[in-house]
């Protein structure tokens, strides 16, 4: 009888029950969700790529251009150079602005060489209309003239110098002796012209710093004598340190040069680009928030340089006061559903009428942070009540009944102020409201828009993390024209 019955529905037509379209259509709503938000993270992974490999290859060209020009011209044009103050260049879709500057190195190794300029890079790169990510950097030029050409140099017989493929490609962000490949082993290969031989090969930082290893071996050799010659293993300390123990290398962008010296007095040189990644950077240490509709707050902060380039990226975490307990905070949603966020300002998601406090960290490319530390925005802020509207009509006249949103959070006074205007650039002060309802009747032949002001004082101080609160004045979004019921948003 049982079998029947199993065979008798497995051949029914009447289709999917309700409670199976209903399975279904939620199994459905998961998974598309699930697709979509990778199918965003990955899109905004693959952007970053492409605008920081922008900005690497922007960097080379220009300070490869400036390191051929006569060392006598690298300067700005107002300080008798041929450098301008700022130089714009499209690459595709992107917009690249460098602003250089350039000074005498004061460092313990160079302040007494004539024949070197240090050359500071702010490069800023923007896509369409998304936030500007800005980076900087520093390299030093050599006065080539003293440098290089101690003997005739000539493409026949000048040596040549290249990275070997055990070097971490351009770009790569390094820390300690490693990178994400493993070992930091920088090598070059080095070959003479006919007739002569290689007689040094070195490896520098930013034309500052010979290169060492962990037990303190330079990346240095001399007395070679081979027309063909091959660096060694060599693994790289970016820890390295002076005769005094102070660490020399600093985190950002760096210069690694190799050079070859032959048995004619010629160098030529190579040189590949690096993130040196080995300290978290500082925490932040200003911010502003801007609320912009109930649902959403601009928040902004202030460049943090980890070493000599901004910071890869800030985590920022906001928590949400209690409705009931004014000491109790809990954390709130994020944008996209994200906490992580590039460049120094993004937009924070928010519920009506609801108080927030925020504290951020700085992180580098590899995610190194302040293991304890935060920074925390000085005050909570409130964002924007959202006010709503009907409208009826009776003979000639036209009653508009406003409801705004109430406060999610405890306070001890609140006030409403009621403006109207026949524009919504042109709102005027109508009444206060005794509650946050507030009916309007007028003649039905005028259109009005509307907005509420609320003024409130909240409770709480996250446990005295926060100075005692203040009165705080907030306008909610607009709605109108009042001839549509209900009334349109209009934020």
């Amino acid at each position: 009888m049982r079998k029947a019955t199993i065979l008798k529905r497995l051949s029914a037509d009447d289709g999917l029950g309700m409670l199976e379209i209903v399975v279904s259509a939620v199994i459905f709503f998961f998974v598309l969700t699930a697709v979509l938000g990778l199918l965003g993270t990955t899109t905004q992974m693959s952007l970053a790529a492409k605008q920081r490999a922008v900005m690497t290859n922007a960097i080379n060209a220009y300070v490869e251009r400036v390191s051929a020009m006569p060392f006598s011209q690298v300067a700005l044009v107002s300080e008798g150079g041929a450098l301008s103050e700022v130089e714009t260049q499209t690459v595709g879709e992107y917009t690249v602005v460098i602003r250089p500057t350039v000074s005498i190195p004061t460092t313990m190794t160079s302040q007494d060489d004539p024949n070197l300029k240090r050359l500071r890079l702010q490069v800023t790169v923007t896509r369409g209309g998304a936030n500007p990510i800005s980076y900087t950097t520093e390299v030093l030029i050599r006065d080539r003239d003293t440098f290089l050409t101690q003997a005739v140099s000539s493409p026949q017989t000048d040596p040549t110098i290249a990275f070997t493929n055990t070097t971490p490609p351009e770009g790569t962000v390094v820390w300690g002796s490693q990178y994400a490949g493993g070992a930091l082993t920088i090598g070059a290969k080095a070959e003479a012209g006919e007739g002569r031989a290689v007689s040094s090969v070195v490896l520098w930082c930013d034309d500052q710093f010979v290169l060492k290893d962990t037990m303190g071996n330079l990346g240095s050799w001399a007395n070679i004598d081979q027309q063909s010659f091959t660096t060694p293993s060599f693994v790289w300390n970016t820890r390295q340190t002076d005769e005094y123990g102070n660490t020399v290398i600093v985190d950002g962008y760096r210069t690694i040069s190799a050079y070859v010296l032959d048995s004619g007095g010629v160098s030529k040189y190579t040189v590949r680009h690096f993130l040196v990644d080995n300290v978290a950077p500082p925490l932040p240490t200003t911010s502003t928030v801007e609320p912009l509709t109930a649902t959403e707050t601009r928040i902004s902060w202030g460049e943090v340089m980890d070493g000599t380039t901004p910071a890869d990226h800030y985590r920022v975490e906001g928590y949400v006061q209690s409705q009931s307990l004014p000491e109790t905070w809990t954390p709130a949603g994020y944008v996209g559903g994200t906490y992580i966020y590039k460049g120094t300002s993004g937009l924070f998601a928010t519920q009506p009428f609801s108080r927030y406090y925020m504290r951020m960290q700085a992180h580098s490319p590899r995610d190194e942070l302040d293991p304890v530390d935060w920074y925390y925005h000085p005050v909570a802020w409130v964002s924007r009540p959202a006010l709503s509207g009907t409208s009826t009509t009776s003979g000639s006249n036209r009653t508009v009944t406003l409801t705004c949103s109430t406060p999610q959070f405890p306070y001890s006074s609140i006030t409403y102020k009621v403006y109207r205007g026949t524009s919504p650039t042109a709102l005027a002060f109508l009444a206060t409201a005794a509650s946050n309802t507030y009916s309007n009747t007028f003649k039905k032949t005028t259109d009005y828009y509307y907005q509420f002001e609320v003024t409130v004082t909240p409770t709480g101080t996250a446990g005295g993390r926060l100075p005692a609160p203040t009165p705080v004045t907030i306008r909610s979004n607009i709605v109108g024209p009042s001839g549509t019921s209900p009334l349109p948003v209009i934020w």
